[in-house]
């Protein structure tokens, strides 16, 4: 008993727990100064959009020639956000190389 209670037991008033500032300046900042950048944009060029939907279902239709698709929309990788990402998980990795980072969303600061 005395272990565990050494281990996960307080000690009383040996401790002081300050108040949390960070809790403060993150509220002051208001949601509406940053935008998020989407992961993906439509493709500018409407030549591409064909070769990529010719491609695309190529590949999906594979052996079976009676298939039939339909391409709604085509978009690529928006290049400011895999350029971000890029950066951020280079700079993440520098310390655990050996760990995989996942980009959930990238905001901009608007002036």
């Amino acid at each position: 008993m005395g272990f565990f209670k050494k281990l996960f037991g307080k000690e009383s008033g040996t401790v002081a727990v300050a108040p949390r500032a960070d809790k403060k300046v993150a509220q002051s900042v208001p949601p509406a100064s940053w935008v998020p950048i989407t992961k993906f944009i439509p493709i500018s060029e409407p030549t591409k959009n064909k070769i990529v939907a010719i491609i695309a279902t190529a590949i999906a239709a594979g052996e079976n020639k009676t298939s039939q698709f339909t391409v709604t929309r085509i978009q690529q990788l928006n290049p400011e956000f895999k350029r971000v990402a890029l950066i951020a998980t280079s700079i993440a990795a520098g310390d655990a190389p050996e760990k995989q980072f996942i980009v959930q969303s990238i905001k901009r600061k608007i002036d």
